[in-house]
């Protein structure tokens, strides 16, 4: 049986109808009882006092010590044992202590112009109180000035500060984009003092000659801090068009000038901007053929003359008399026509034959076979391949002609 309570507990034992019974008195001493407290968490350099106050009791601390107090100056597990009365009791809790790093936030930081500083004062399981109001772990500035944070740890707090400077950027412009006209250069220059300079080709003078067209850069670096720009150079150099050599054309014949060159823009002297131009009058034409804001020129004149026509006149009568007047019957044309093929037969009234040639020049006298034929009326016939200034073409021609004597 297992006594929980004092009181008299007795026994009764009986063996063949013989009984005997036994009683005892059982008295609990009460426990030598006390409480060292709930874990804790003590700030840095906190002192805690933990004690027991149990008349005739005695004391054994973790470390051994018999006192009745006990002083806490660093974080761990402690406990306490008391005996009284041949009872023994005992009670622990643990400490620990909130450390805060030397410099919460760190160096006091520089930054340059348009970059931000994270200052973060993160420690695991603390609250945050920045000078702003905010209560991040962290928090992003831009602008100069001197920042402070104040970090709780249960019933702990440390506070810190922190300068932040913003350095200024070496600005500077080189200006906008550029159109040049060859041959050309230009001269790029950073206009800012600085620790050092760089552009795009790795070149680190505070100037830079442009002598082609291209997307040109640079950077200045002063106290860390970088400023970077930029601009587009274009040098553009156009074929100088050829329109040829002075002409002089047929004043009814239409005549086209047309750019031999490719170019983003024509200009005529007259304002158009076509590819080619008609001529209407005589006079100076110029062509002016564009790449950007550049041009190249060429300059003609035309000049004007009677047009050349295909207009031949062949006698209705010539008299083969050898007075040196009308002897001889042939077409007769502008020397200017350019004859190509040519053919012009005689026939008598009876359609014999009596002349033939394809020679321009070659005239008929009157004759057939060296003979002096009689007056009468005879027809003619041309074929001719020809080109005037309207260009190439035939005509076949046929009529009378009357030979008298």
């Amino acid at each position: 049986y297992l006594a929980a309570t004092a009181g008299d507990y007795w026994v009764e034992a009986t063996r063949n109808g013989c009984s005997e019974r036994d009683t005892v008195s059982l008295w609990f001493k009460p426990l030598p009882r006390f409480d060292l407290g709930a874990d804790t968490t003590l700030c840095e350099g906190e002192i805690l006092m933990l004690e027991a106050n149990l008349p005739e009791a005695t004391y054994l601390w973790q470390d051994g010590s018999t006192s009745n107090t006990l002083q806490v100056t660093e974080p761990g597990l402690f406990w306490l044992q008391t005996t009284l009365d041949a009872c023994v009791y005992r009670d622990s809790m643990s400490t620990t202590y909130a450390i805060f790093p030397t410099d919460i936030l760190g160096e006091d930081q520089t930054i340059c112009q348009g970059e931000s500083a994270l200052l973060d004062a993160s420690l695991e399981g603390a609250t945050y109180l920045w000078q702003n109001g905010a209560s991040a772990a962290q928090l992003q500035v831009e602008t100069e000035g001197t920042y402070q944070v104040i970090v709780n740890l249960g019933r702990c707090s440390a506070r810190d500060t922190v300068n932040v400077s913003v350095l200024p950027l070496p600005i500077f412009d080189l200006g906008g984009d550029i159109e040049l006209c060859a041959p050309a250069s230009q001269l790029l220059e950073i206009s800012t003092t600085a620790d050092s300079y760089r552009w795009q080709d790795g070149s680190t003078r505070s100037s830079f000659t442009a002598v082609e067209s291209g997307i040109f850069s640079a950077t200045a670096i002063k106290d860390g801090c970088s400023w970077t720009d930029s601009l587009r150079i274009a040098i553009y150099d156009p074929r100088k068009p050829n329109l040829g050599l002075d002409t002089t054309i047929c004043e009814d014949a239409g005549f086209i000038l047309r750019a031999d060159v490719d170019a983003q823009l024509y200009l005529w002297q007259d304002g158009s901007t076509g590819a080619s131009f008609e001529v209407t009058s005589p006079g100076e034409y110029i062509l002016s053929a564009f790449e950007g804001p550049c041009a190249a020129s060429d300059t003609i004149s035309i000049f004007y003359r009677r047009c050349t026509t295909f207009k031949p006149f062949i006698p209705n009568a010539f008299s083969p008399n050898g007075d040196g007047i009308n002897d001889f019957v042939r077409p007769l044309m502008s020397p200017d026509i350019e004859v190509r093929d040519y053919t012009f037969r005689i026939f008598d009234r009876w359609g014999n034959l009596v002349f033939e040639t394809n020679e321009i020049n070659r005239e008929w006298d009157g004759t057939y076979r060296g003979s002096a034929l009689p007056q009468g009326v005879f027809v003619y016939f041309l074929y001719i391949k020809y080109q005037d200034d309207f260009g190439e073409d035939t005509a076949q021609l046929t009529g009378d002609i009357l030979l008298t004597r």
